[in-house]
């Protein structure tokens, strides 16, 4: 069987699509075996998030529309031309009535609908034990505290979506899920596949360039956020954030000014692949390299890594890499999930956590960090892949299900038992 004329596969994303996009969602590696069409929905769904992507992907694979009724039109035209059930990997959420309206159209169209539950970090609000009363003071205490009214709305209008939903939309067919995520996601109408998170996908699929490490191998890697310089998440839910540039930007600088001197080594920014470097963000870092879309090379070939909070730890776990997360007297006032996030990540991995505000954090920072690999194995095993095999999200989706619903055969389609 001739799978690559058989085999369409529709990507739908609600964010501006970038190269970084193109390579976490193996988009290469599928098209060997198939055609691939992206639908981008930014300018149709959340116009208002466009400024916070300085970059996009312009390859003509990927299609933009500012309208939903222009691209349900091609949507559907597509779908009917195509000689068999193509499938659609579906990024869309439901919490509003634009992308809800969205997961209603392709709920009614003749396709296999893939989802991914898969984010491959901590989530400190589900993953830790908080009881139902702490939750709900938690999350009183950051409507407080940083909220706006379009978030309090938001948040009415995707519990009542969620509900609308569940009449409206139908499940997806395949979810490619990890671990934990994996055995607590519902089985109706569903298969659940063993995957992997994005990160782990990539460490699996990375061909070594000879010579690159020599490059970053006497460096420490920083994996930047992007905040509070460039507009980030926060734009997109509409709350406040409490770092300010003010005040985030010196204590970073004399921090690393510090680790560079008691390590003799240089820290290189790995930019967020949503911003593009500009002469502010260089001199915010205290003109510092700031590399862009070589993050999994910087860690891998570096001595240590520093975040403050980035899915992108997952390649220090991977690499063994030893590992400082930082916070600051502002995120410590905040005392919020923002916060405790970055307590929780500690904890979870047995790496320290670092108030950069603190007078005496140079004592909490003479030497590099050991890696504690009994730590990071367990986070391996938690968050980032629910399978033995080392296979790719890119091959498991053509062997685990276009091979299952074509030969109505499936490898593998159960969580990985440790």
């Amino acid at each position: 069987m001739n799978i690559k004329k058989e085999v369409d596969i529709i990507i739908l994303w609600p964010y501006r699509f970038r190269e970084f996009d193109r390579a976490r969602f193996e988009v290469e590696c599928l098209k060997k075996e198939s055609n691939v069409i992206i639908y981008e929905l930014i300018d149709a769904i959340y116009p208002h998030f466009s400024k916070a992507y300085h970059t996009q992907d312009n390859a003509s694979d990927v299609k933009r529309f500012s309208s939903l009724g222009a691209w349900r039109a091609d949507y559907e035209d597509r779908v009917a031309s195509l000689k068999r059930k193509p499938y659609v990997i579906n990024h869309i959420p439901r919490s509003t009535f634009k992308d809800t309206y969205v997961n209603y159209v392709i709920s009614k169209s003749n396709v296999n609908i893939i989802s991914y539950d898969n984010y491959g970090i901590p989530d400190y609000l589900s993953d830790s034990e908080i009881n139902n009363f702490n939750l709900i003071l938690i999350k009183l205490k950051f409507i407080i505290k940083r909220a706006t009214f379009a978030l309090i709305r938001r948040r009415f209008l995707s519990r009542a979506m969620s509900i609308l939903s569940g009449f409206l939309c139908r499940d997806s067919d395949f979810v490619l899920a990890v671990s934990g995520r994996c055995k607590n996601s519902p089985e109706t109408n569903k298969k659940i596949i063993a995957a992997n998170s994005y990160d782990y996908s990539s460490f699996l699929g990375y061909k070594n360039v000879e010579n690159e490490s020599d490059l970053y191998k006497n460096c420490i890697v920083f994996l930047d956020s992007g905040f509070p310089l460039f507009k980030g998440d926060a734009l997109l839910l509409k709350v406040s954030h409490p770092l300010t540039v003010e005040k985030w930007y010196p204590a970073i600088r004399k921090y690393f000014d510090y680790v560079e001197e008691s390590t003799s080594l240089e820290i290189v920014i790995a930019s967020h692949p949503k911003v593009k470097p500009n002469s502010e963000m260089r001199k915010a870092f205290g003109n510092r390299r700031i590399i862009c879309g070589k993050t999994q090379e910087l860690v891998r070939s570096s001595k240590m890594t520093i975040t403050r909070n980035s899915t992108s730890i997952s390649f220090a776990v991977l690499y063994n890499k030893p590992l400082i997360l930082v916070h600051s007297d502002e995120l410590l006032k905040d005392n919020n999930t923002y916060y405790n996030g970055i307590k929780y990540w500690s904890e979870e991995l047995h790496t320290p956590y670092i108030n950069i505000n603190h007078p005496h954090f140079t004592n909490e920072h003479k030497h590099i960090p050991q890696v504690n690999k009994k730590a990071y194995t367990e986070y391996k095993l938690k968050y980032l892949t629910s399978r033995l095999d080392k296979k790719t999200n890119c091959r498991i989706i053509m062997d685990d299900i276009v091979k299952y619903t074509h030969a109505k055969k499936i490898t593998s389609n159960k969580c990985t038992k440790y």
